[in-house]
């Protein structure tokens, strides 16, 4: 079982964007997914679980909010497991119960327990979490449990202060883990080729040349309205190119998997 964070120091850097295309990418591939969204503002889980399509594998199961699951009066904490009907799950922390530093030690002993990451067969193949910008304890929750990260690059001209700052973060935790963090890479978010993008995207690759993804994340407007009518973009209908997006998608995550030693198959 691997896990992917998405995350850098920086808003509007299509996080959550990025982080629901993989999770659909992944039921694409029909593997089991645990979706941990520790952004209290909720924007990826709320659109995961509005999902609108016929395919009943990409219809999440809410396990609960974070700060339910680690209360010593829960179920979870009793040994409860989720059984997943479709393979597809999701944890999210909500506004109204923001998790303290007191806390990071519980819910990743909660995590711990829910994927089953000691048992001989874990419940999913894979585990995406999504963060807010803002550094809090859910940051650190994330940052210890995962194996991988990927970083977006947000295109304007501080988006590569952004990468900076993460980086430095990233190194802070890695004292407390056993294993480094696994860099998956830095991806072109939301890119659209105009003079503004092209002069980051050349100043990325110079500083960062081995870590950037080859395929960007481009600013396409299936993309855009998958996200909006809550659909993976390859099931919008009469959609031109759809051939082409989707193997957009299946390129920049597939070296997303590769890169984290997360055996895939196109």
């Amino acid at each position: 079982m691997k896990s992917y964070i998405f995350f850098v120091s920086k808003g509007g850097a299509a996080k959550t964007t990025l982080a629901v295309h993989f999770a659909w990418f992944l039921r694409k591939l029909e593997r089991r997914v645990l979706f941990v969204d520790l952004d209290p503002q909720a924007n990826a889980a709320n659109i995961l679980t509005r999902y609108a399509g016929k395919e009943a594998a990409y219809k999440p199961n809410t396990l609960g909010d974070m700060a339910d699951i680690i209360d010593p009066d829960s179920p979870w904490t009793k040994g409860k497991r989720p059984v997943p009907s479709t393979g597809f799950d999701i944890v999210r922390v909500s506004t109204a119960a923001v998790l303290e530093d007191s806390d990071v030690d519980d819910a990743i002993a909660a995590l711990d327990h829910i994927s089953g990451i000691s048992e001989p067969e874990p419940l999913y193949d894979n585990v995406v979490f999504d963060l807010a910008p803002t550094f809090s304890a859910h940051h650190a929750i994330a940052l210890v449990w995962a194996d991988n990260l990927v970083m977006p690059l947000d295109m304007s001209s501080s988006g590569i202060d952004g990468v900076d700052i993460t980086d430095a973060t990233v190194e802070s935790f890695n004292k407390f883990r056993t294993t480094p963090l696994v860099d998956c890479g830095i991806v072109a978010a939301r890119y659209d080729g105009n003079t503004t993008h092209k002069a980051v995207l050349e100043e990325a690759k110079m500083r960062h040349r081995d870590r950037m993804l080859s395929m960007p994340f481009h600013d396409r407007e299936a993309f855009q309205r998958g996200i909006a009518q809550c659909i993976p973009p390859w099931q919008i209908p009469e959609q031109r190119d759809k051939r082409a997006r989707t193997a957009e998608l299946q390129t920049l995550f597939g070296d997303i998997l590769e890169r984290g030693g997360d055996g895939y198959e196109a």
